[in-house]
């Protein structure tokens, strides 16, 4: 059995998201997806930072997709707290920062 997190977006981002950071310096503009602090924070999203997991994951920088930061254990674990248990980010064991009066959720280390 599964809960639900329907209806609610989320964002996972990290700062060494390859892929986002060429489209970035390509199309000269910000993409939702690169963490750090460049994360996209704003109202109705739960944005995720895995930054500070994924750093330490060497196998994070192998890949060339967005898909890497699933390849951190932690991020596995928190994707699963969502999708299988509709746990939201402030029930899962996740770091609050704030940033101009909005939430956001770091993965802590």
């Amino acid at each position: 059995r599964t809960a639900c997190a329907c209806g609610r977006a989320w964002l996972y981002a990290a700062a060494h998201d390859r892929p986002l950071l060429a489209s970035r310096l390509l199309h000269d503009t910000e993409r939702a997806g690169i963490g750090g602090n460049r994360l996209l924070v704003t109202r109705g999203l739960e944005s995720v930072d895995v930054t500070a997991v994924e750093a330490r994951f060497w196998k994070s920088f192998a890949t060339g997709s967005h898909a890497h930061v699933f390849q951190v254990p932690k991020a596995i674990n928190d994707l699963k707290a969502l999708l299988k248990d509709g746990k939201t980010a402030d029930q899962r064991r996740l770091t609050r920062g704030d940033r101009n009066g909005l939430p956001f959720w770091l993965i802590p280390d």
